[in-house]
């Protein structure tokens, strides 16, 4: 039987950010923008949702972040940036009071969805990364 500590955070923010003016800029991610206008970039549906387990010195933490379809400028018809989906992994090991290793592993999946699309063309979000820590409080 495992013993230890579970908790479980989860958190939505639905948003609608709109431009309150009409106006063109020579910023070619805003460029002619009229009232009304969703905000560029700005997922309106988010969520995270993350399973911590800790027992003992161990620390042990899932987490899915997700974001809708959104848009790289405000004159687009339609979101041409797709939602994704993505995996976190991460833990910790308490050695003393002063001294604890961290570990982790980002983008689990290695998802390849796209973040951005200006200023040079499309790019994704980091491939999958592990990294590692040590925190030495004084």
């Amino acid at each position: 039987m495992v013993r230890g500590n579970f908790t479980f955070k989860t958190s939505r923010t639905i948003t609608r950010a709109v431009y309150t003016e009409s106006f063109s800029s020579e910023f070619d991610g805003w460029g002619d923008v009229e009232k009304g206008d969703i905000l560029p970039y700005l997922a309106p549906i988010q969520g995270n949702t993350q399973v911590i387990f800790e027992q003992g010195k161990w620390l042990a933490a899932v987490q899915i972040q997700a974001l809708s379809a959104r848009k790289s400028t405000a004159s687009n018809l339609n979101n041409d940036l797709p939602g994704a989906l993505v995996g976190n992994l991460s833990g910790s090991y308490e050695i003393n009071d002063h001294l604890k290793v961290q570990f982790g592993i980002q983008n689990i999946t290695n998802t390849r969805h796209v973040v951005a699309a200006r200023p040079a063309g499309y790019r994704t979000f980091t491939p999958r990364m592990w990294t590692f820590g040590i925190l030495w409080e004084l």
